[in-house]
């Protein structure tokens, strides 16, 4: 981080931009990095380039700069709000953001393509072998991934058990629908550097195992009074009730491979016959019961969204703003290479994986900013 001695800073700022980024700034004339905060907050264009670089290049901790402005920043912020003066005339922002994206692109197509030509059990970006096996009566998820005829597979096996507080219109076409949105989560994708990796997934339906079970549950009226009554507003199941939201929980605390794990569906239609919003939602859900994180913009929900730029390998699926063609942004989005490298992560580290951050000890997954 920048030094706060008035002495030195000005020299520090001016050498750091001329030597490392080939940006004069030599008639920018704060003296302390107090000043460049102070005029970052009165919005003056100079002082917005100075901060959001120094964050960019991780030379001002994003953490200090959340701190004080009370709020979580990612370095996606600093892009956007360089983006933002930079389309105002601010020649400076234009030339770091041209050669930040093409230099971002060219590490991520190195890095996507890392492992192409290799053959042989799936290796991570640091070339470690990658083992899982969880499978038992005390893992709602089976996760295996398999090396046989020089073919990596990843064997998802859930067993899912439906329960009903109310008669629905087609408990079976409702039962098909979430299936048919969970085994979208099957395929071939591109994973650690290019490595090829078939997922597959086994869905059974036995209602005789009652703890080794992924629970599903239709939010009928019935269930929707339970849930209210039991937790009086304060809940986020309540919130999600109230809100017509679909969601899951997977653990009291946090998501781990052995934590219980259940799927709430919510309809738009009466009798649950909104077939295809059904799937999606459950697609979106079983993304949360493998280990992933929320993608989307809901500040409501402590959700900032992850900024354009922030990382590369999801910069083509952007909407705009913080939206994102993904599954853990929209429900009907893409599944991504990068989902099932988060995933791959979630069941070896036993750790849900983040795409941002909630609380500010949360950690972002490995899997992002590293290729696929």
């Amino acid at each position: 981080m920048m030094k706060n001695n008035k002495n030195d800073f000005h020299k520090q700022l001016i050498d750091y931009f001329n030597s490392e980024l080939n940006i004069n700034i030599e008639n920018v004339t704060y003296n302390d990095i107090y000043e460049v905060c102070t005029a970052f907050d009165n919005g003056e264009p100079d002082a917005i380039f100075i901060i959001s670089v120094l964050i960019i290049c991780e030379l001002l901790p994003v953490d200090k700069v959340s701190k004080a402005l009370k709020t979580i920043i990612e370095k996606g912020d600093a892009l956007e709000w360089l983006a933002k003066i930079a389309d105002d005339g601010h020649m400076a922002a234009r030339v770091f953001l041209n050669n930040y994206y093409a230099k971002a692109t060219e590490m991520h197509n190195t890095q996507s393509t890392q492992y192409e030509n290799y053959s042989g059990p799936l290796v991570d970006f640091g070339g470690e072998k990658i083992t899982i096996n969880r499978k038992g009566s005390l893992t709602p998820i089976d996760a295996e991934l398999i090396y046989f005829n020089e073919k990596n597979t990843l064997k998802l096996s859930v067993n899912l058990f439906f329960i009903y507080s109310d008669s629905i219109n087609n408990r079976e076409a409702f039962e098909n629908s979430v299936i048919e949105g969970i085994k979208s989560w099957e395929g071939y994708y591109l994973v650690f550097g290019g490595q090829k990796i078939n997922v597959e997934l086994n869905i059974t339906k036995c209602y005789s195992r009652p703890i080794d079970s992924v629970y599903v549950f239709p939010v009928t009226p019935s269930l929707k009074a339970s849930i209210n009554k039991r937790h009086k507003g304060n809940n986020n199941a309540s919130v999600f009730i109230k809100e017509n939201r679909s969601f899951a929980i997977s653990g009291l605390l946090k998501w781990t491979v052995y934590s219980r794990k259940l799927i709430y569906i919510v309809s738009n239609k009466e009798n649950f016959t909104d077939y295809e919003e059904i799937s999606a939602s459950a697609k979106h859900e079983f993304g949360h019961i493998l280990g992933l994180g929320d993608l989307y913009f809901s500040e409501k929900d402590g959700l900032f969204g992850v900024g354009v730029g922030s990382f590369p390998e999801l910069d083509n699926y952007n909407n705009g703003y913080r939206h994102y063609d993904l599954v853990m942004c929209n429900n009907h989005g893409k599944i991504s290479n990068n989902d099932i490298e988060m995933i791959i992560l979630a069941f070896r580290d036993n750790k849900c994986q983040l795409y941002q951050k909630r609380k500010r000890k949360d950690k972002i997954s490995n899997a992002l900013g590293n290729g696929n």
